[in-house]
């Protein structure tokens, strides 16, 4: 039961990254279908229960950066132009928006300078930031002392995502 109420705690934070509107015109959001939505959520949770983590908030900041990577590839399937190699990789630019510090030096200038001459993945580091930063973090159902029964703010689960992506790459 425990596992269930983490799994689903993980799948509404996905939910709420994936539905956030991103400020594009018209309140798109990064995932509208519904089908295509449930199976981007299925596949967040599954990865951050196989990754785990050591506490709840451990969880919360993995299930952001992996739905954050979900929103850019989704975005990026929007676009037909970035479907181009010669962008950063989605998990790249959701490390430089969320845990910068978490890279090395090398990959964290390899990425600066990419990002002073690529307008499209400064506007993705962008949406990913303004996704997070508008995040209202789902209130898990959990029995007490499960990793799910603790709740959180976006703030917490960004300053989470950036402790944690050292030690897990999403």
């Amino acid at each position: 039961m425990a596992a269930t109420a983490v799994r689903n705690a993980l799948r509404g934070i996905a939910d709420a990254v994936l539905t956030s509107p991103t400020g594009q015109p018209g309140g798109a959001v990064a995932l509208a279908d519904a089908d295509r939505r449930r199976d981007a959520t299925a596949a967040v949770a599954k990865e951050v229960m196989q990754r785990g983590g050591s506490s709840a908030d451990e969880l919360r900041g993995l299930a952001v950066m992996v739905s954050a990577r979900h929103a850019v590839v989704e975005a990026r399937a929007g676009d037909p132009a970035s479907g181009v190699d010669s962008h950063l990789p989605p998990q790249l630019v959701v490390s430089v928006a969320l845990a910068p510090d978490s890279l090395s030096s090398h990959a964290r200038g390899v990425a600066e300078r990419h990002l002073h001459d690529c307008p499209s993945c400064t506007g993705e580091v962008d949406l990913v930031l303004r996704v997070v930063k508008g995040l209202t973090m789902p209130r898990p159902v959990a029995p007490a002392g499960t990793a799910a029964a603790a709740s959180g703010t976006a703030a917490a689960a960004a300053g989470t995502a950036a402790a944690s992506a050292g030690t897990a790459a999403a």
